[in-house]
Formats: structure tokens, sequence, C-alpha cells
């Protein structure tokens, strides 16, 4: 078998963890590929979720083209409620999809958040091996494909990160036995290796223009095992062992052997693409206090009759699931701003615009943005209780870093929880004091930039060094044509 481009996506593999790795030899392939070849970062503006860029490489488009800010449930403004992303189809074309049309040969197994492109020459497989699925169930182009697969190599083994509880609007973490250790750590081998099974299968099947893979376990790995690698988490624990080895670094080691193979089976004339998106981190942040404090701002209502009628219009009613979201949805119309679902890095706002949302409140122009200054200041005068820490490190504004085609649905602003900072009790600028719950969140969060390796014949040839994830794809489109 030959392939022009054979590219390895590695979700949330921390880029590092992967700097230290190859330097101590726990990696030696990717080591090898970063010395031959040609390596960059994945710059982003802002704290984007994984969703929005596994979104924006799908697409080679930023955030405001496609659309897609958050997973697996996003806002949609027509009746103010959130609704699973995948129920709306991305109008946004995937670059293989162009490739394929162009007369290349693709293959694409398991790229997360990204849509189906129909009538390829060759496949595509969603939501297989992926961290967070769009859909229950695998399905690919052929439609036949998804369930050939798993009778070949099986079906998803339970998820380590499918057991988390949510409590403040975040994933809560009760910890690990030893034995439900060892159970979390075989899952995420299991599918590896199932992953790594696949693809040799695929890429021995001919001829590719562009080859792409993608595991997802060290993305997984990042959140429940992050306390194992930070020496300055709380819940730190260095004396875990998988085979002799810490379990992080034995799962890196063993996803380097899997791209080792890969590279080989793949031919010397082969470009190889090495990339992840994002990066983890230690996950300290109280966004679902944050979420809970935007709600209290007084200024977040039109009129205090608009919150009494909607505390009247359910009063007594058992809710069921369908109508505590016609509540929200309900109580987002009478709302100047409000938060809106996002990862635990920061909470994302929308404003209630006339002209934009069907009962929209806040006018365009000079009064939309004196609103937005006068909630920025109020955010950005938060701060701990016990040492007068601001809680917020800054609050950015989304739509004015992604403006585009796709824009009418992503939030207007973005508050960012400061880095690394522990929560406790909040006070206001005004002197009003919040206590947030104690609640443990997963040890690892979303953070970092991400970064790539090139090497082969057209390594040299690579369009960019350093820049946003849709230059990235569309720098691979152009490798594969």
């Amino acid at each position: 078998m030959t392939s022009q481009v054979l590219a390895i996506g590695l979700d949330g593999a921390d880029s590092e963890l992967v700097a230290d790795y190859c330097a101590r030899g726990i990696m030696p392939v990717l080591a090898g590929l970063r010395e031959k070849g040609q390596r960059g970062a994945l710059t982003k503006q802002t704290i984007l979720s994984d969703d929005a860029l596994w979104s924006s490489f799908a697409t080679a488009l930023p955030v405001g083209e496609h659309g897609r800010y958050h997973g697996p449930a996003q806002f949609f403004g027509g009746d103010y409620s959130t609704q699973s992303f995948a129920d709306r189809r991305m109008q946004a074309e995937t670059f293989w999809a162009r490739l394929s049309r162009e007369g290349r040969r693709v293959a694409v197994l398991d790229v997360p958040k990204c849509p189906l492109s129909e009538g390829l020459n060759g496949f595509q497989l969603c939501d297989w091996l992926v961290h967070g699925r769009d859909r229950p169930v695998p399905i690919s182009s052929p439609a036949s494909f998804a369930a050939q697969n798993m009778a070949r190599f099986g079906a998803a083994p339970l998820s380590p990160c499918d057991g988390y509880a949510y409590g403040e609007g975040a994933p809560l973490h009760a910890g690990f036995s030893a034995e439900g250790l060892g159970a979390a750590i075989a899952s995420l081998v299991t599918s590896l290796d199932a992953k790594l099974a696949a693809s040799e299968h695929y890429l021995a099947d001919g001829e590719w223009d562009l080859f792409l893979t993608v595991f997802k376990e060290l993305h997984c790995a990042g959140h429940l095992l992050w306390d194992h690698v930070d020496p300055d988490h709380p819940d730190h624990n260095d004396r875990v062992r998988l085979g002799g080895a810490a379990p992080m670094e034995a799962l890196y080691q063993r996803i380097d052997a899997a791209i080792g193979r890969l590279v080989e089976q793949a031919g010397a004339d082969c470009t190889v693409v090495v990339f992840s998106p994002h990066g983890l981190t230690r996950n300290f942040s109280a966004t679902g206090a944050l979420s809970t404090i935007i709600q209290d701002l007084g200024l977040a209502w039109r009129s205090a009759t608009g919150r009494l009628a909607v505390r009247a219009h359910w009063a007594g009613q058992r809710l069921s699931r369908p109508d505590r979201r016609a509540v929200l949805a309900l109580q987002r119309r009478h709302r100047l701003f409000f938060p809106l679902p996002y990862y635990e890095g920061a909470v994302a706002i929308r404003f209630n615009l006339i002209g934009r949302d069907p009962h929209g409140l806040v006018q365009p122009g000079a009064p939309f943005d004196q609103l937005k200054a006068r909630l920025t200041d109020q955010l950005l005068g938060l701060r701990l209780v016990d040492d007068g820490i601001p809680v917020v490190g800054e609050v950015v504004d989304f739509q004015a870093l992604y403006p585009g085609s796709a824009s009418d649905n992503l939030p207007d602003l973005l508050a960012v929880w400061e880095k690394g900072l522990r929560c406790g009790p909040i006070i206001s600028s005004g002197g009003q004091r919040y206590e947030p719950p104690a609640v443990r969140l997963r040890p690892g969060g979303h953070d970092g930039e991400g970064w790539f390796v090139v090497a082969g014949p057209q390594a040299g040839a690579f369009p960019i060094a350093a820049g946003p994830i849709e230059d990235f794809a569309a720098s691979i489109e152009k490798l594969a044509q």
C-alpha cells in the first residue's frame, strides 16, 4: 500500500507532556518525526472548546463560518432552546469531501465533532471510538461501512468518560479505587488497540491520497489522570503503575508505538502528519457558580415583572425534562442576557438582541455595547473573599473574534475563569457574597494550544509553521491534492 498523506490525530495530546516524553525516550517514534520534520503550533484566539476546534479542522473554517462552539448540545436562537448539534446538520463542507470531489481517494476514521460527508471516493466513519459522541451509534459513508467495521473490530468499550455525573454545569469526579482505575485504563487500551487494528486494515486496502485516523485515548486520559502527572494537583498520586510505568506515560508510549506501525506501513514515499488540536491542564474552576451569578445579576432581567411571570407560569408544577427545557427557554426570553452551555474553563453569555433574537430586548449599537461593558466590569470585579484574587481572568468578545455567516447562534461573550485558581466564596464589587457549592471536578480540563509535526517528502512544502487549526486543515488538503 502507498499513501500520499497519512494524518494521525491524537485528541487531547498535551504539547508539554509530548515534549517531555519525547525528550525522555518514552515516545521515540514521535521524537524521530519531530527531529526529521517540521514542527508547529496550532494557535487560537481564546479558549475554544474541543468541539469547535475539531469542527474547524473538519471544515477548514473558523467558528463563525461553521457555527459550532460547543457540544453535544448548544444554543439555537429561534426558540431560545439548547439542542443537540448533531440534530442540526452542519452546512459547511469537510475538506475531505472537496478532495473526493476532485477525484482523490480518502479514508477518514473517527474525526470527532464533524459532519458525515456522503458519496465519498473512499469512506468516512463517525462516532465509533471518539471522546464525546454526537450520535448514540456509529454512522458512516457508505452507510453499511459502520456495521461492517464493528462486526470486524467490535463495538466501542464503555468509555471511562461516559460515567461523569454533572453538577453546577460541569462534569464531577468521584475518584477511582485501584480496581476502578485499572478498569478505566484497560478500556482505553482496548479502544486504542481496536483503532490501530482498523487503521492498519484499511490502510492496507489500496492507495489513498489522504488517510486520516484519530485516536481519542489521550483526551480521556487527560481528564482522568491529570492528577497523576501534575505535582501541584491537590490529589497528586504518582505511585500507581501500569505494567511498571506510570499510567499516563504507558498510554502515551502505546500511542507512540501505534504511530510507528502506521508510519512504517504507509511507506517512505508518504508524508506523515501527527497533530493534536488542544491540550489539557489542571481543572480548577467554578464556571457553574459564575453561571448562577450571571443569572442572579439584577440587570439580567428586563424587569421584576418578567421574573415573576416566569415563576407564576410554572408554579407548583412537577416538571419533566422537556418542561424544564421549556422553562429555560421561557426564562431566556425575559432576560437581557443569559449563560449558555460551555465547558469548565469559561461561561458563554448571550444577549437578547433586537433584530437577531425573536424576543429581543437589547437595542443594537450603543445600548448593546454599554450593556456588554457594564457586565464585563461586574464580572472582572468578582473576587475570592479570602484573598481578593479576581476569579475571572478575562472577558472575551466572542462575536468580534469569530464573525461569519454562521455566527447567529454563537455566544456574545466568554467569561474565562482565572487559570489554575481554586474556587471559594466569591464577592462582587458591590459587596454581594456568593457561596459556590463544594464540587470535585475531573482532574484535567481543556486548555493549551495544539501542535503538529509533518515529516516525509512534502514536509518542506507545508505552508504554515503556526496558525489556527482551520489553516492547518487547509494545508493538509493542499498536500493531498
